[in-house]
């Protein structure tokens, strides 16, 4: 029963985050965490559904010609080279600490998600770079740390480099797939992988990300779905520090 839950729970997380342009995992950790299972299998099976999640939805916005791949690409290559060291420094650190550390960055990602963000004007590509390759390095290694995509960081960058809201978001998911790959290949040597349960979980993360993708493709603007998504973020931080306490 308990595996039925989290499967039903991961195809409603990947609905709704495919359409922000992430992978959930921000949700994932603490709710597996709270189901009992370890940090140590949590983050990865995390990392893992974030993957399929946003490979899932980066097919549908590519089809719809909505990723800026040339605006994500400095962010993509650093993050991917500093995620695996997030990942050997979080099997060093207690369970608590990281859940410390989830928490404020859940409340501060849903005050960011609830606060209007417009578009800047767009950036060169040499400028680009220069936002991308510092703020990679920081995000990806955050990435491997916490079991995160990172998406609730670069969206806001997205935003203010010049891109529109929807494609903000389906940028984000083609960068969460890359650094979610990179932190979960670093967490593989690391931690500790349950195959039989990311299956499971990976099929409905997949099922849920199309759904999600072709619904906020078609019909939606993301920005509502963010500021609802700010709310959430905002209660479930604080019941973990409630938690923690």
């Amino acid at each position: 029963m308990e595996l039925v839950f989290i499967i039903l729970i991961v195809l409603v997380v990947a609905f709704i985050f495919s359409i922000v342009g992430l992978g959930g995992a921000i949700i994932y950790v603490p709710l597996f965490y709270w189901l009992g299972i370890d940090l140590d299998i949590a983050i990865p099976t995390a990392l893992f559904l974030n993957c399929i999640t946003t490979s899932s939805a980066s097919l549908t916005y590519h089809r719809r010609k909505m990723i800026a791949m040339q605006m994500a690409l400095p962010f993509i290559v650093t993050s991917v080279l500093f995620a695996p060291i997030g990942a050997y420094f979080s099997g060093l650190l207690d369970d608590n600490l990281i859940l410390c550390i989830f928490s404020v960055i859940m409340v501060i990602a849903g005050i960011r998600m609830l606060l209007p963000i417009e578009s800047g004007k767009t950036v060169s590509s040499g400028r680009s770079a220069m936002i991308g390759i510092p703020a990679g390095m920081v995000i990806g290694f955050t990435v491997g740390l916490l079991g995160l995509g990172g998406g609730t960081f670069v969206v806001p960058l997205f935003l203010m480099m010049g891109l529109e809201a929807k494609k903000a978001s389906a940028t984000s998911a083609v960068f969460v797939l890359f650094t979610s790959l990179s932190g979960l290949l670093g967490h593989i040597g690391t931690g500790t992988i349950d195959v039989s349960f990311m299956l499971f979980a990976g099929v409905a993360a997949f099922i849920g990300a199309q759904v999600g993708s072709l619904t906020m493709a078609d019909y939606m603007e993301s920005r509502t779905v963010l500021k609802v998504f700010g709310i959430i973020l905002l209660v479930i931080g604080a019941r973990i520090i409630y938690c923690l306490i």
